[in-house]
């Protein structure tokens, strides 16, 4: 049969109306219309239970952990981000460790399952920091990296005179090599890496199940204090201590203090100098006006609820004070972001555009924290502000095409705590396969392209001493004020 032009472009719309058109008005009518079904549907898809454990109390350690890792290998089909070959390599890595099992201690048996873990290669698919971190020694500093290296940022009382300092080596490797040995721990891109380094680098007991000839009881460390003072101390570690709240390698670097560490000594005071970023701490949202209302300043620390409400709410009521074509400039700083429920976001990322002039001018800040919902919020205002977004700082904490959602599994007797991941996401291209991709994003993805910075600016540690922020006095003295 000859084809013509019209017949072809008419087979062509016929093929998208049942390939593409009608499943996502079935999923639409669904979620508009019958939203308990499809949230039934996308609960049972991506958000099921990890299988129940099925083992007797185990009689000794060896068989503790030998439990620990048969169930460990049912994270293989579980989470989705495996591939055949790391599958396989992740299977044979368990069966390698179960003849040793009762042989390895706490931190290190949590640290071989981190690197089994890690042979998934994305970013939330690991054994989480905190966890693992509450069953190892750690000394009594908490470091940041920055872009002249790694400084002492927090400290106990005991310690505070090493606050500020540079940790040139730690037990006497520098410090980005010692960082470049632990990246076979975590899996994802390095700079996810780089932003959790702090709960193994903090910790004697991590550092010796990565290297047994690093003592395991204290850090020797060799610092640079701002005057080019070099000072050689040893720190010694704490025990590990199961009750320790979460806290995340951010939350550490602003000043206000931490509840459970109330007493705990910061390099930067909590007071009206310190910069925006690090402000409201504990909620999700710090903004301001700038410029007579000619700029906006705009901070996520969460891309959820907070103490003040709904983050959408708290958003929209950013934009009801504005007038539509009115901004020269808007700053929206996704650093220091670990993510939340993107859709918290959406319409904000979408509709900030709108209230820039013509040539107004959209910079959106990222570092190595910005991670998960925060990197979709990254890709809308990427997408959305077109050639009047800029991305200034460092790349993200993931790349572009990563696997999210699912639900947690926590291995029986260790209880280590990771989770398996259900949900595709492609935000460089779109991800519109209902067969591959999280549902909801077959209405809310875009095409960005690739998410990494326009401008690359790092803070610099000297500025933080001070107060100041890096990337903001970039964009404001040098891009919107030049």
């Amino acid at each position: 049969m000859k084809l013509t032009f019209v017949a072809i472009r008419s087979l062509l719309k016929r093929r998208v109306v049942v390939y593409v058109i009608a499943p996502l008005a079935v999923i639409a009518a669904l979620a508009l219309s019958v939203k308990p079904v499809f949230f039934w549907l996308l609960v049972r898809e991506f958000y099921f239970a990890a299988p129940a454990y099925t083992y007797t109390q185990p009689k000794s350690l060896t068989e503790a952990r030998r439990q620990d890792l048969d169930y460990l290998k049912k994270l293989a089909t579980l989470d989705g981000s495996f591939t055949a070959a790391t599958r396989a390599e992740f299977l044979a890595g368990i069966a390698a460790l179960e003849p040793q099992a009762g042989d390895l201690d706490t931190p290190q048996f949590a640290m071989d399952v981190s690197r089994l873990v890690a042979l998934a290669d994305n970013g939330h698919t690991n054994v989480r920091p905190p966890d693992r971190a509450a069953l190892m020694d750690r000394v009594p500093l908490r470091f940041g990296w920055f872009a002249e290296g790694l400084f002492v940022v927090r400290a106990d009382p005991e310690q505070a005179a090493l606050l500020g300092a540079r940790v040139a080596r730690i037990d006497g490797i520098p410090a980005d090599d010692l960082l470049l040995r632990l990246k076979p721990y975590y899996g994802g891109n390095f700079e996810h890496l780089k932003a959790h380094s702090a709960f193994m680098l903090e910790s004697p007991d991590a550092l010796h199940a990565a290297d047994a000839s690093l003592p395991r009881d204290r850090l020797v460390l060799d610092l640079v204090a701002a005057d080019g003072r070099v000072s050689h101390v040893e720190v010694p570690a704490l025990p590990p201590d199961p009750n320790t709240p979460d806290v995340w390698p951010e939350r550490e670097m602003a000043p206000a203090p931490i509840s459970h560490d109330a007493a705990s000594r910061t390099v930067l005071q909590d007071d009206s100098r310190q910069p925006w970023v690090l402000r409201n701490a504990d909620g999700s949202l710090f903004w301001q006006s700038l410029d007579g209302g000619h700029g906006l300043y705009v901070h996520l620390w969460a891309i959820d609820d907070d103490q003040n409400g709904p983050l959408s709410d708290q958003l929209q009521k950013i934009l009801d004070g504005l007038k539509p074509g009115s901004l020269d400039y808007a700053v929206v700083d996704l650093r220091l972001d670990g993510g939340g429920n993107y859709l918290k976001a959406f319409h904000f990322a979408r509709k900030i555009p709108e209230y820039l002039k013509a040539d107004g001018k959209l910079y959106v800040l990222t570092d190595n924290r910005t991670f998960s919902a925060a990197i979709v919020t990254l890709a809308w205002l990427r997408y959305y502000g077109g050639k009047r977004s800029i991305i200034v700082g460092e790349h993200a904490g993931d790349r572009e095409e990563f696997w999210a959602e699912g639900s947690h599994f926590v291995l029986p007797n260790s209880q280590l705590w990771m989770a398996f991941r259900t949900g595709y996401h492609d935000w460089e291209h779109g991800c519109y396969s209902l067969r591959r991709c999280f549902w909801p994003n077959v209405f809310y993805s875009v095409p960005a392209g690739k998410l990494g910075p326009d401008v690359t600016v790092a803070w610099k540690f000297s500025d933080y001493a001070a107060g100041r922020d890096t990337l903001l006095d970039y964009v404001l003295h040098d891009a919107v004020r030049p």
